[in-house]
Parts: structure tokens; C-alpha cells; sequence
């Protein structure tokens, strides 16, 4: 009767492993494509500019470690980014997050370029108001005399600058 037993009880064995084997992984996986999708849009800490989803330092494989576990936890893509935002500073996402920021940094770089155009005008119209010099209206009297042939104009021309250095 013990033999019974023993072959009952290694059966239950048998069956309880077997049911244990087949049952699925109850965590989800993440894809790369995931981590990825959500490491673009951060940017490594140790290699300025580079983002977090090309970077192939060890930093950068820990915190794509780290976006792997906060997805498999169920942390929406915001959330994610906004703790790393939380832990390390608005220098971890290329725009910053905050609307006040977000406004100066796409509006400084078009505000620079309208000043220097009026600037540039305002010293451009100031230099064609001005009234020409003693040498620019010498010039232009040698090369209203000047002889009709090229080589009379360029020696002219070159006796002018000669006289306007001396």
C-alpha cells in the first residue's frame, strides 16, 4: 500500500509542475520600439545633445532600463518623462516643459534675428545718407574724365588710390 501512495503522491508532483510550466509570464513585456519612442525625446546627461535613445553610455542604458520598468509598471509616457524632469532638471527633455520657458526658448532666437535686421537697416540707411568724402568724390571725377580705352581707365584709377594715399 505504501508503493500506492508513493505513486500517487509523485503523480501530483508530476501534475503540479506541469501546470506550473504552463502557465504564462503574468508581467508584460516591453518592446524596445516603447522605450525607445519615449528615450527620444530625453537626452543623455553625460554626452551633451545627444539623445537618450542613441547614446550608448552606461548611464543612458540604466535609464532606458529604468523607462523599460516604469512602462511595465503602467506609467503613461508624461509620467515618465516628468519624473526624470523631477529627478535631474528640465535639461533631461530638448524643449522645456513649462509654457513660460517653452515661449522664451522658441521666441528669443526670432526676436534676435529681428533686431539685428533693423539694426542692420537703420546703420545701412545711415551710410547711404552720408555725404561723400573728399576721396570718393575725387574718384568719381577721375572716372568721369576717364580716357575711353580699358588701360587709360585702369591706370585712372590706380593714379587715384596712389594720390588718396599720399
Amino acid at each position: 500500500m505504501s508503493k500506492k501512495y508513493i505513486a500517487i503522491v509523485l503523480i501530483l508532483v508530476v501534475l503540479t509542475a506541469i501546470t506550473a510550466l504552463a502557465q504564462d509570464d503574468t508581467t508584460p513585456t516591453v518592446s524596445d520600439d516603447e522605450v525607445n519612442a519615449i528615450a527620444g525625446k530625453l537626452y543623455c546627461p553625460v554626452c551633451e545633445g545627444i539623445p537618450l535613445d542613441d547614446c550608448g553610455t552606461t548611464t543612458c542604458v540604466a535609464w532606458k532600463e529604468e523607462i523599460r520598468n516604469q512602462i511595465a509598471s503602467g506609467m503613461s509616457e508624461q509620467e515618465i518623462i516628468d519624473a526624470f524632469i523631477q529627478r535631474f532638471g528640465q535639461q533631461v527633455v530638448g524643449l522645456p516643459q513649462d509654457p513660460l520657458q517653452r515661449a522664451i526658448t522658441l521666441a528669443l532666437p526670432w526676436l534676435g534675428v529681428l533686431v539685428t535686421v533693423i539694426i542692420g537697416g537703420r546703420f545701412l540707411m545711415q551710410q547711404m545718407r552720408q555725404p561723400q568724402t573728399e576721396e570718393a568724390a575725387l574718384l568719381d571725377t577721375l572716372l568721369q574724365q576717364a580716357p575711353e580705352n580699358e588701360e587709360d581707365t585702369y591706370r585712372a584709377r590706380f593714379e587715384a588710390d596712389l594720390k588718396a594715399r599720399r
